[in-house]
């Protein structure tokens, strides 16, 4: 990348950039764009948001463009996290978590106090029980479930993906 263009980079962008505007900017992919990030090899700082969350200076993105183009080799990714990487999903390590932000509850928990924990409307905690998905029981019109089945639910890749997952890491954080 010449000059030219690196400066023309650098009145484009903001002094702070993401990762998703950095990947587009290196012509690179999202995957080479993160592990550049984790290995350190760009510096970054790590906002610790769900998303946008690296905060990457345009000069640092500006020095390695001209640095890949002197030395390939030293950007040569091992397509691995380096050690220190945050790690990925870990189920026990969530359910004990969980056991432990739940540790307050009752062993069997009522409807509301599901829709409470899992920021869930009682109509949604009552679909999800229909489907199958969370194990509850009736006594006399009145919905329990154990807490033991909350947190085996609450580890599935099914609500882990739903949208208000992301609010509920309060409680685990």
């Amino acid at each position: 990348m010449t000059k030219t263009e690196i400066n023309k980079l650098l009145s484009d962008f903001p002094e702070y950039i993401t990762k998703e505007q950095m990947y587009k900017v290196c012509k690179i992919s999202k995957k080479k764009a993160r592990l550049l990030l984790l290995h350190g090899l760009i510096p970054c700082e790590n906002t610790g948001k769900s998303t946008h969350s690296y905060k990457i200076k345009t000069a640092d993105v500006a020095v390695y463009l001209q640095e890949r183009e002197k030395h390939p080799e030293k950007y040569t990714i091992i397509n691995e996290l380096p050690s220190d990487a945050p790690p990925e999903f870990n189920e026990k390590r969530q359910k004990s978590l969980y056991q432990t932000a739940l540790m307050a509850y009752d062993d069997i928990l009522r409807l509301d106090d599901v829709a409470q924990i899992s920021m869930f409307s009682t109509k949604t905690v009552c679909e999800w029980v229909k489907q199958g998905k969370l194990k509850a029981f009736n006594i006399n019109r009145t919905l329990y479930i154990p807490k033991i089945s909350l947190i085996e639910f609450m580890v599935t890749p099914y609500y882990r993906h739903s949208s208000r997952f992301k609010r509920n890491r309060m409680l685990i954080s």
